[in-house]
């Protein structure tokens, strides 16, 4: 877990910075949360990770509304099981890395909508692709 801490520091909060967040506070996070993060490798390399969510109905209001998110409310989205799968976090080395991810995460879960923000949480993506 500790290369997947390294390569989002280096690779996604190196640009997006998030304040109070440091490499052993991620790091705990991810070790907690293990079955929300998947990482795509090239070799023995990362190339990229993503931490996500699988939410109900009831509960898209919390990545709606996520500019105003709380610790409390992360923590409860993580926890949480549904048909909708939301990335919290992508970090990729291409678009092609992005896709793989997806299809693998879509394959597995079978979820009703995929959603994501931009880095900037200025544009919600949300497209139904099942049921």
């Amino acid at each position: 877990m500790r290369d997947i801490c390294k390569f989002l520091m280096e690779n996604y909060y190196s640009k997006y910075p998030v304040t109070g967040l440091n490499e052993d506070v991620l790091l705990l996070t991810l070790k907690r949360f293990a079955d929300r993060v998947i990482a795509i490798y090239d070799g023995d390399e990362i190339v990229g990770v993503s931490v996500f969510v699988l939410l109900n109905d009831d509960k898209m209001w919390m990545v709606k509304d996520i500019k105003h998110a709380n610790i409390t409310n992360l923590i409860e989205m993580l926890s949480s099981e549904g048909s909708n799968l939301h990335f919290l976090i992508i970090a990729a080395k291409g678009y092609s890395v992005i896709r793989k991810g997806l299809r693998e995460l879509i394959a597995r879960h079978e979820p009703e909508t995929v959603s994501w923000w931009n880095p900037y949480t200025t544009r919600f993506h949300n497209y139904k692709i099942g049921g």
